[in-house]
Parts: C-alpha cells; sequence; structure tokens
C-alpha cells in the first residue's frame, strides 16, 4: 500500500516480469478475476502489486512442495538434451 492508502499498482507487462510469463497470460488471469486490475484510459490495465507478489509467491511454494527427484526432473525437463562426447 502506499502511504495514502492506496493500493501499488502496476502495467501487464510488470506483472508479466514477476510472474514470469507473457502479458497476454496476466490478462487471462485478470478476465478471469485471478488478478484485481482496473482499465486505465482506452486498452491499458492496472494491477493490483500485492495481488501480483502473493500469485508469485504461491508458484513459488507450489514449485517447492513437489517431493526433490520430481523438482530435479522438472528442472532437467527444461535443459536441451546432454550430447555425448564423442568418443
Amino acid at each position: 500500500m502506499s502511504p495514502e492508502g492506496a493500493p501499488r499498482l502496476w502495467t501487464l507487462a510488470d506483472a508479466a516480469v514477476i510472474l514470469r510469463t507473457t502479458e497476454r497470460a496476466v490478462y487471462d488471469r485478470v478476465r478471469r478475476g485471478r488478478l484485481p486490475a482496473i482499465r486505465a484510459g482506452g486498452r491499458a490495465w492496472l494491477i493490483v502489486a500485492d495481488a501480483v507478489l502473493a500469485e508469485r509467491a504461491e508458484a513459488v511454494a507450489r514449485f517447492h512442495a513437489v517431493s526433490p527427484k520430481s523438482r530435479a526432473e522438472r528442472l532437467a525437463a527444461l535443459l536441451p538434451p546432454r550430447r555425448g562426447r564423442g568418443r
């Protein structure tokens, strides 16, 4: 909250960086009511920053809730396949 009691507001782009996703995915969350936002002007949306941070904290908690083996497997799936040394 700001000193005046009004919530901090972020753009779709700001929220996308924090959530490590696309602006479109953030917009979909706004449309579904998962992130509180207000429309500013014609097409711009401003999202409540505290809600974005809470959403990020939930995602991190879900990631760490899986077993260490599952987490390692998930991380390995993100990496390119290893190549042999050609011997």
